[in-house]
């Protein structure tokens, strides 16, 4: 049995546990080495745009938080995530920006989920149905995997890079910074591990 103490806690995101798709996907990464882009993580975790929900196989909203420090994180770093996403415009259609999707795209394969929990379209999926689940949107999910996808030295410069234009600079401290870090590094951490046990 393995200790996992030393992890930084995910205030966004609950693991799923799916390592036949964790190892789809971290083969997948190691195709691409060292050419990851977002629009390639976009393309794997969204089945070419045929599923845009397809990101909720891999992790699930954590519940609101209900301590205020909790809740300030929580949208500070929905706040970082929107501003990242924002400079990545052309790679980020839009409709992933959407807390839920408006239509039920199970079109028959095994996945449970139709929209992300708090979204009143469909039936949420039992495993993360809670009305308390926060609603983030897939793309922040996708970005945060992408974030993951990427070294840490590479993770860092992006979430850190503030350049020079004032317009795109992005009001959070570096709290929130490292936050994103973190949980982007849990997502990373399940990613290659998959494969320990098999």
């Amino acid at each position: 049995q393995r200790c996992n103490s030393h992890l930084p806690l995910s205030v966004l995101f609950g693991s799923k546990q799916n390592d036949s798709l964790r190892k789809e996907y971290k083969d997948f990464l190691e195709s691409l080495l060292p050419n990851v882009t977002l629009s390639s993580v976009i393309s794997f975790w969204t089945k070419d745009r045929t599923n845009d929900n397809y990101i909720w196989e891999l992790v699930q909203p954590q519940l609101q938080p209900v301590d205020s420090a909790d809740v300030d994180m929580v949208t500070s770093l929905r706040r970082l995530l929107k501003g990242l996403i924002a400079r990545k415009q052309s790679d980020m259609p839009s409709a992933l920006l959407l807390t839920w999707q408006w239509r039920n795209v199970n079109n028959g394969n095994k996945s449970d989920v139709g929209c992300p929990p708090g979204g009143s379209c469909c039936t949420p999926s039992p495993n993360n149905g809670s009305v308390r689940t926060l609603e983030i949107s897939p793309g922040e999910a996708l970005y945060i995997v992408y974030l993951a996808s990427l070294s840490k030295e590479q993770r860092r410069d992006i979430v850190f890079e503030d350049g020079t234009d004032v317009e795109m600079r992005i009001g959070v401290d570096d709290t929130v910074r490292e936050q994103l870090l973190a949980e982007a590094a849990l997502v990373s951490y399940a990613i290659e591990t998959c494969d320990w046990d098999v």
